[in-house]
């Protein structure tokens, strides 16, 4: 059984992960997925070959701003 390492919205104990977490990670791979598209069109349609230093950053930058705009629009559970 997973240790409790987390309070639910009333305070209790849990292992279960907070909505805001599971909107944050969701809102990750959103983030990479939008990254590797825009990069795509970037390169095919400016026909420029960026840095791959530059398509990293890119990649990193607009994954945890997604992932922290999705962890900030969910609200916390238990407010309505």
């Amino acid at each position: 059984m997973a240790e409790n390492v987390t309070t639910d919205e009333v305070g209790r104990p849990t292992s279960e992960p907070q909505p805001k977490v599971l909107a944050a990670t969701a809102g990750a791979g959103v983030g990479a997925a939008v990254s590797t598209l825009a990069i795509y069109l970037i390169e095919t349609l400016g026909k420029i070959d960026l840095p791959e230093a530059v398509e990293g950053a890119t990649l990193v930058l607009v994954s945890a701003g997604i992932a922290f705009l999705a962890g900030w629009v969910k609200r916390p559970s238990g407010v309505s």
